[in-house]
């Protein structure tokens, strides 16, 4: 039974490129394109593929709103980006609206692999990629660490962020809707628990850690 895939991209050539890999792939692909995320949105309703393989950058919507916008409507959706941008930012966007894999397109030769490997129900992710990936993890892991270790509370970390921000106690105080008083008594517990004396030693200390 052939494998139903939507290869959208707004290159013709990089579509050409593609589809030649994943027929020397050996796998019984049938193709359908798209070159633009609108055209995306609409094949994929009208079709229904098994596997959607979504370039980013394109006219009109791109293809991190596309894929958000189908598995918005089909969380079962099986969409691997296929993007020529190593970003931070589309990485963790692309893992946040739920797509199965980031294969970048220097790496264009993964991409039968990635399509196999959704389709049995797992991820796929370029080794760049899940460097990035790893790097976010342990980083999150760290600042959750050193929050635990400092023992702020919600409201301490809320003051604290418009205290980085460069906000006055008064203008905290008008921003949370408490008494300047009240800021200030957070503020200056705040500073006994990250061990500072002023203000400028407890932005440098925020900073560095990395507390918000």
């Amino acid at each position: 039974m052939s494998i139903k895939l939507l290869l959208v991209d707004d290159h013709s050539l990089i579509r050409t490129g593609i589809k030649s890999i994943l027929k020397e792939n050996g796998s019984d692909f049938k193709i359908a394109e798209a070159n633009s995320g609108e055209e995306a949105v609409s094949k994929f309703n009208d079709q229904n593929p098994d596997v959607t393989i979504m370039d980013i950058s394109m006219e009109g919507i791109n293809g991190m709103e596309a894929a958000s916008e189908i598995l918005g409507k089909n969380e079962k959706a099986l969409i691997i980006i296929l993007s020529m941008y190593l970003d931070r930012d589309y990485i963790l966007k692309s893992m946040e609206i739920g797509v199965k894999g980031y294969v970048l397109k220097n790496e264009g030769n993964e991409i039968g692999e990635a399509v196999r490997k959704v389709l049995e129900g797992g991820e796929y992710f370029s080794s760049s990629v899940k460097e990035i990936m790893l790097k976010e993890y342990t980083t999150g892991i760290r600042s959750r660490k050193k929050e635990k270790e400092f023992s702020l509370t919600k409201r301490e970390k809320e003051i604290l962020k418009l205290v980085v921000e460069g906000k006055t106690s008064p203008e905290i105080a008008d921003e949370l809707f408490i008494s300047v008083r009240t800021v200030d008594t957070h503020r200056s517990n705040i500073m006994k628990k990250l061990k500072v004396n002023n203000s400028i030693s407890l932005i440098n200390k925020v900073n560095k850690l990395k507390l918000v």
